[in-house]
This record gives structure tokens, sequence and C-alpha cells, in this order.
């Protein structure tokens, strides 16, 4: 797992990459700026992949709010396959299958030439 803490103008959001499935994680990773909230990551991913919030929307609300933002994908690149398999990924582990179907049916919209299964 990496994380990358990155500057949007006077806001500072952190990217959470890869390999983070599973409880043992708990919510929590540990790094030089405190707790990163995994669960906020991939819920804040979900929000954007699924069009319910824009990337700047999202740093606004959390700058508003005095919170960093944290995703669990990389906003300054195109979103895949993989990055959503991998926000599906996650929230299976914890039976939100509703998400699921939302990010499989935005999986499905967006890559429609291609056939997948979760």
């Amino acid at each position: 797992m990496c994380i990358s803490i990155e500057r949007w103008g006077d806001v500072i959001w952190g990217l959470v990459i890869g390999g983070i499935f599973g409880r043992a994680l708990k919510n929590y990773y540990i790094d030089c700026m405190g707790e990163i909230d995994v669960e906020l990551a991939f819920y804040n991913s979900y929000r954007v992949v699924t069009n319910k919030i824009t990337f700047e929307q999202l740093l606004d609300e959390d700058s508003n709010e005095g919170n960093n933002t944290v995703l669990a994908h990389d906003p300054n690149k195109e979103v895949t396959v993989d990055v959503i398999q991998d926000i599906i990924d996650y929230f299976v582990e914890y039976e939100e299958y509703e998400r699921c179907a939302e990010l499989k049916k935005e999986m499905d919209k967006k890559f429609s030439s291609q056939t997948f299964f979760i």
C-alpha cells in the first residue's frame, strides 16, 4: 500500500493506492500526517466515480469542514476498470452491495464494450 500526499491549491489531500482489502487493516493507515481514514478514502472515491460529487466539490466540502481530502484513486488520472473494481472489492468486503451495484452500473456504462464479473 502507498500513501501519497498532494496539494491542490491550498488544500492537502491524500491518495491511498492499492492492496487495501480486508478487515485486518482496520480503517486506518498511519503515515507522517497521522491517521488516514481508509474507509473514508474509498467512500470519497465511490462518490466521485458514481458522479455524486466532483473532486473539486469534495475538496471544497472537506476544506469548509476543516478536513483533508483522501481518495482511493488518483483524481488526476482517468478512472479505469481496475480502479472501479478495486472500489467494488473494498465494498464487497464490508457487504455494502448497493454501492457495489452502483459501481458495477457505472463500470458497465463507462466501459460498455467489455464484459465484467464481480
